[in-house]
């Protein structure tokens, strides 16, 4: 066995020791091997303006830049003198120099209770620091992990100024010890929170109950309203208790307001909101001052395509429907250029639903109803005259003033001629003399005839003859089934084949017949010459 024997040890150099040292230096040297790739105490020796030089007892001291040191935002720059834990990267690089690093020294402290916390799903405290391609940094006790911007919150945000270096949990997306990556989310937590809160909420929520909320999107029909946790829509309808044009009128994105829950679905968790519900309800007030049947003045404030509304009071208006506009079918037809906004109409109350809040309203029905005042002077029986409107396949409409019409049916055309054939004799704009028929005052019908102004001739026959009677006779025209004969005053009878006892007969011709049936309810009289002596 060797008595003295020479050993290589960095920072010690080339002594000799003894043998019973020999042992000792030998677990020094391997404790010295060790340290390169793991984390150990060393002694601040030195520090400028970019650098701290620290000593952890090897051949070179080493020098770590100063920016990290200040990853850690807990603690202080270290001062000379200070024990600091530091990373030992190489123990010499080829230029002969100790390399360390307290970044990866920050880093392996922290990075073994954020394993944990990813793989338990729980949540981690950070701090958002800086901006990087992409999206955020953020220090995670010392370890810097990527917030993407998607992940920065539930919506897009401009200014992130809010968000610096603040103390705020972040859920871990994904993380590779190896590489030294780790991917966090923000969002992920809000969307957590804003879930728990709003579950919550819908357990508090009942219809009555008054909340807080903002503004947070504005549509024709209404207003989304953020109440914390969840979003509401108040109708347009619930804006105000006076007509509302556009929610946009009254609201604005970001308006701090208090709404009243009037619906809420548990199950699909939706709820409706109304701003006028909190105010008291000014149609006591109308019902009471605006009865049916009251006939006011008032402001047109909106032309809809079915109507006008006009103003009561204090912004509550009442709609006159297209239909209760005019009586005339034509002014009704263009009411939009007949009425205009702000101008002052007469209307009476027709009716009140409070429960849906309208009142209904009739600009017609202040003035005469043309009907009535035409029936007035025109009762059943009358004799008037009128210029064709239009003709139709089963008649005439005539036009019996400038707003009204009357049908004239072809059946009424004529006594023994039929009207289909005689609607041809007709031309639009002529004018006409008829009787009135009847009167449908529901319907606002009138009927009308022209063979009612002529001479009955069957009527006037019946009256004269009865069954049996032997009567004379003109042949007025010749069918295949038979023949037209005129008698007394021109009334026209067909008289079929099977009741001619001659069939050579030619138009002109005189003939004896007999009546042998009379239905006065179908107005049909059956002649026949058989047996009849000329």
């Amino acid at each position: 066995m060797l008595k003295n024997k020479k050993l290589f040890v960095p920072h010690l150099q080339n002594v000799v020791i003894q043998d019973q040292d020999f042992d000792q230096l030998m677990h020094q040297a391997e404790d010295i091997q060790l340290q390169a790739g793991k984390v150990t105490k060393g002694l601040v020796v030195g520090r400028t303006e970019s650098v701290i030089i620290v000593d952890v007892n090897l051949k070179n001291e080493g020098s770590i830049p100063i920016s990290e040191f200040e990853l850690d935002r807990t603690l202080a720059l270290p001062s000379i003198g200070d024990y600091v834990d530091v990373f030992v990267e190489s123990i010499e690089d080829r230029y002969g120099r100790t390399v360390l690093s307290r970044e990866k020294a920050i880093r392996e402290e922290a990075w073994t209770p954020i394993e944990e916390a990813y793989k338990k799903d729980q949540l981690v405290d950070g701090v958002i620091f800086g901006r990087t391609k992409g999206g955020l940094t953020v220090d995670l006790s010392g370890v810097v992990a990527f917030l993407p911007g998607s992940q920065i919150d539930t919506k897009p945000i401009k200014d992130i100024s809010h968000l610096l270096d603040v103390v705020q949990p972040f859920q871990i997306l994904k993380m590779d010890r190896k590489l030294g990556n780790i991917v966090v989310s923000r969002r992920a937590v809000l969307e957590s929170l804003r879930s728990d809160a709003k579950e919550e909420l819908l357990k508090n929520v009942k219809v009555g109950v008054v909340l807080d909320g903002v503004v947070k999107n504005i549509t024709d029909y209404g207003a989304f309203v953020d109440l914390g946790s969840t979003d509401g829509l108040v109708h347009i309808t619930d804006i105000a208790w006076q007509r509302v044009h556009h929610p946009s009128e009254v609201l604005t994105v970001g308006d701090q307001i208090k709404v009243v829950v009037i619906s809420f679905d548990q199950g699909s968790g939706r709820i409706s909101l109304g701003i006028r519900q909190i105010d008291e309800s000014p149609w006591t007030e109308i019902r009471d001052e605006f009865q049916v049947g009251k006939v006011i003045k008032g402001r047109i404030t909106n032309i809809a395509d079915y109507g006008v509304f006009v103003e009561l009071k204090n912004g509550i208006d009442g709609l006159v429907h297209v239909s209760q506009l005019s009586w005339s079918a034509k002014e009704s037809k263009s009411f939009k250029t007949a009425f205009s906004v702000g101008q002052e109409v007469q209307c009476v109350v027709i009716d009140i639903d409070q429960s849906k809040y309208r009142v209904s309203l009739s600009i017609k029905q202040c003035v005469e109803e043309p009907w009535q005042k035409f029936i007035e002077k025109n009762p059943v029986g009358s004799v008037i005259k009128g210029s064709i409107r239009t003709i139709v396949n089963f008649g005439i409409f005539v036009a019996i003033t400038d707003d009204l019409n009357g049908l004239l049916h072809e059946t009424d055309l004529s006594w023994d001629e039929p009207g289909e054939a005689l609607l041809s004799k007709y031309n639009k704009g002529d004018e006409i003399e008829c009787k009135i028929l009847s009167i449908d005052l529901a319907r606002q019908h009138v009927s009308l005839g022209v063979k009612q102004l002529m001479y009955d001739l069957y009527e006037t026959f019946v009256a004269s003859n009865k069954v049996g009677n032997i009567i004379d006779c003109v042949v007025h025209s010749k069918q295949d089934a038979g023949i037209k004969v005129k008698v007394d005053n021109n009334l026209s009878i067909f008289i079929d084949n099977l009741d001619l006892s001659n069939k050579n007969l030619s138009i002109g011709d005189s003939i004896k017949s007999k009546i042998i049936t009379i239905e006065i309810d179908k107005r049909k009289v059956r002649l026949s010459t058989i047996g009849v002596v000329e």
